[in-house]
């Protein structure tokens, strides 16, 4: 996780809240805006800035993410792209492909030159920004599990169960689970 930092800075001290209830008094009620900020306790240039602009009112503290919103996505859709394709990537694997994204986009960045890998920190806020995927170390897939797995021979195993289940009709304590050993077919990945 991205390391919690003390606060050593006293900016951003005022809320959201605070900030919408100074721009309607100076809206509604007229009064000027250094009056308003003197009344909030918010900065009369930070005030000024987000009375001008108003779609600039979420205010953010830090660093900036090095990809966008969109190009966060795709990072994204690739991982869950890999993971379907029974090739997940652990979270090195994974930084060194933001990196090489970051250097082919000519995006700046201070992810590490020598290593060529963004950091342990970059990985962790990018999980925190995308809570819909998880970067861990792939399990070992059975290349017969890999090349049985489509909708073909789903369908296919399930007519044939079902033909079987109609024909013979076994009762729920006459099913059991069976699978095959002593054969390693395993694809071990990386």
């Amino acid at each position: 996780m991205p390391r919690k930092r003390d606060r050593i800075t006293e900016k951003c001290q005022w809320s959201l809240d605070a900030l919408d209830h100074a721009i309607k008094r100076v809206n509604d009620d007229g009064i000027s805006l250094h009056k308003a900020s003197q009344e909030f306790n918010i900065p009369y240039s930070t005030l000024q800035k987000r009375y001008r602009k108003p779609e600039q009112s979420n205010p953010r503290l830090g660093r900036k993410p090095v990809f966008s919103l969109a190009q966060e996505r795709i990072l994204a859709d690739h991982l869950i792209h890999m993971t379907n394709l029974f090739f997940g990537l652990d979270s090195m694997k994974f930084r060194k492909i933001a990196y090489e994204c970051a250097e082919k986009l000519k995006i700046p960045h201070n992810f590490n030159k020598k290593s060529k890998c963004a950091g342990p920190d970059w990985l962790e806020g990018f999980l925190k920004r995308n809570t819909n995927i998880s970067v861990r170390k792939p399990e070992s897939t059975s290349i017969n599990r890999i090349e049985g797995f489509n909708k073909e021979e789903v369908e296919l195993f399930y007519k044939n169960l079902e033909e079987i289940m109609m024909k013979n009709k076994y009762e729920p304590h006459q099913i059991f689970h069976m699978d095959e050993t002593g054969v390693s077919t395993i694809q071990e990945p990386g």
